[in-house]
């Protein structure tokens, strides 16, 4: 499952702090933007770029594991297929600052 939050989208549900980052496993910021930062203790894996706008996310995880690669592959293709969402005629809406994975 992905949660989003920035510019994009904002799930009305959620209130990010610093302690609501930490509690994270996975994320994805969007590159270039100031509204959100990842945590420090977060290990970068992977750079995904939308194949539409060429829009940049870093994936980083929490725990650098043996399987972070290619658990982050997954995740990459699931970002994608979100991002490419966004550019469909219905949704059109901008991409989000920060995406959460579960």
């Amino acid at each position: 499952m992905i949660s989003t939050i920035g510019a994009g989208t904002l799930l009305p549900s959620q209130v990010f702090s610093d302690v609501g980052l930490l509690s994270m496993k996975a994320i994805a910021i969007r590159t270039g933007q100031q509204r959100q930062k990842g945590p420090g203790k977060f290990h970068s894996i992977t750079t995904v770029a939308c194949d539409k706008c060429d829009a940049q996310y870093v994936i980083s995880h929490k725990r650098k594991l043996r399987a972070s690669p290619t658990i982050a592959a997954a995740q990459a293709e699931e970002l994608k297929m979100l991002l490419a969402e966004d550019h469909q005629p219905k949704a059109r809406r901008e991409h989000p600052d920060l995406v959460e994975f579960d």
